[in-house]
């Protein structure tokens, strides 16, 4: 009952103090005089006015309209020993009265009828939340579909596909798996499902699993307590423990340890986390979106990801295409960059030539958007403070790249491959030299005699690889 406040005014201090005394547990401020009341209208609200109808000064009547015009009360009750018929109807068909009570006052009815309007002023704060709730939810979603188209252009265009799925998982709490090369904007996509999603209020917390050292990873995804370790001299929550009722992106979770997965895994299915030293474990809410680079098909088969873990991520997968598959965006991309960059570089009302476009369509683009980017800012920042366009010339240089590329030798031509390979796959060379084994040895038809003979390879790299 203290959750609700209730204003009495009547000018006898008697039903005053019958009032509160009756009514001893509400939240109750009496008022002898209706201009005291209205001065105290003018800055608070109460959930429900009781004034008596006549009074010197000022009666109940206008002063319940007065606060109804300001709106400072939900719920008016008005006391009266002249109960006309006309006047009831036409206060409350105004709803400025719910109920004329007629005096001498019965205090159990009057108790009653109070219960009554404190369950009206429940229902109607619940709705006034839910409302604004509403109202945050249609905001944050306009925020996020913002989000969205500006950081991840090609929603009508070659991501047209990827959106669809983004804004149909988004409303849920399923886990989501975004796949795709290095650069594609996984983690704008991920932000953009949790500003759709109902945690969009609530934290989105990222933490990329391959640049953490592998001795760091445990207590930054768990968490510790004080006194676990050397140097925990304070306890520290988990980046799992911080996503409490939000998100959890993890970027590179192909990057992580088997032990790591195994710590995952449990986190994910019974949603509790267990700080390192800690002795008991702590419930919590998050959605988890994760992101990789790697084929996890091929790390499964390996038995470098664990694949009751994979089936808990990867319920919904989306997978971003490269920027060389979308051709299609490549013009409003270009012209979104220039824009946005030349702001911030102090280069503004820069164009671009469609030539200029069209030549950057047939480039591979194997840094994607992320290289994208790196090639605009570089072309804005050589232009001379009074050039405001950029031609096909400022872009050759990525065409003699390739060039030189392909004029290499046999063997630096094998070594440039190996070298994009670990560059853009994140390959270890002991992953390279077991495919280069392999694909040998496949050439040869699994005679390893022969191949031992031709490649001069001793024939236990042969055997291990198999």
């Amino acid at each position: 009952m203290n959750d609700f406040s209730i204003m009495v005014v009547d000018d006898e201090a008697i039903i005053l103090e019958s009032i509160r005394d009756y009514l001893s547990g509400y939240s109750i401020r009496t008022f002898l005089d209706p201009r005291d009341a209205w001065k105290a209208l003018q800055n608070e609200y109460f959930d429900i006015i009781v004034s008596d109808y006549k009074m010197p000064g000022m009666n109940g009547l206008d002063l319940l309209l007065e606060a109804k015009r300001n709106d400072r009360y939900h719920y008016g009750i008005l006391l009266t020993a002249y109960a006309e018929k006309d006047l009831l109807e036409d206060c409350i068909n105004g709803d400025v009265i719910r109920k004329v009570v007629e005096k001498p006052l019965k205090l159990a009815p009057f108790k009653a009828l109070i219960d009554a309007a404190i369950t009206s002023c429940a229902t109607a704060r619940d709705e006034r939340e839910r409302v604004v709730r509403m109202r945050l939810i249609c905001e944050e979603a306009f925020k996020g579909l913002n989000f969205l188209n500006d950081s991840i252009i090609g929603i009508d265009g070659g991501l047209k596909e990827v959106y669809r799925k983004a804004e149909y998982i988004a409303p849920t709490n399923e886990n989501v798996l975004i796949t795709g090369e290095t650069g594609t904007g996984k983690e704008a996509l991920a932000r953009a499902i949790h500003f759709m999603s109902a945690r969009r209020a609530q934290p989105f917390i990222k933490i990329n699993c391959g640049a953490i050292p592998e001795n760091l990873i445990e207590s930054e995804l768990f968490g510790f307590s004080k006194g676990a370790f050397s140097g925990a001299d304070r306890e520290k929550p988990g980046k799992i423990e911080l996503a409490q009722g939000g998100t959890l992106f993890l970027d590179e979770i192909g990057e992580l340890s088997p032990e790591m997965q195994t710590r995952l895994l449990s986190a994910v299915q019974e949603k509790r986390v267990e700080r390192l030293g800690a002795l008991r474990s702590i419930s919590v809410d998050f959605r988890l979106i994760s992101a990789t680079n790697r084929d996890l098909d091929k790390s499964m088969r390996e038995n470098r990801f664990r694949s009751d873990l994979y089936y808990r991520i990867g319920t919904y997968p989306i997978h971003l295409p490269p920027l060389r598959a979308r051709t299609m965006d490549m013009e409003n991309l270009v012209r979104y960059l220039v824009n946005s960059f030349g702001r911030e570089l102090g280069k503004k009302n820069v164009e671009v030539e469609d030539r200029a476009i069209a030549r950057l369509k047939e480039y591979s683009w194997p840094g994607n958007v992320r290289e994208l980017e790196n090639v605009i800012k570089r072309a804005l920042l050589h232009l001379s403070d009074h050039e405001k366009i950029i031609g096909p010339e400022a872009f050759e240089y990525l065409f003699y790249k390739v060039d030189s590329d392909s004029r290499l030798g046999a063997g630096e031509s094998a070594i440039a491959e190996i070298r994009n390979r670990i560059i853009r796959e994140k390959l270890s060379l002991k992953t390279l030299e077991k495919e280069i084994i392999a694909s040998i040895l496949e050439h040869f038809n699994d005679n390893i005699i022969e191949a031992v003979k031709v490649t001069g390879i001793p024939k236990d790299r042969f055997y291990r690889s198999r």
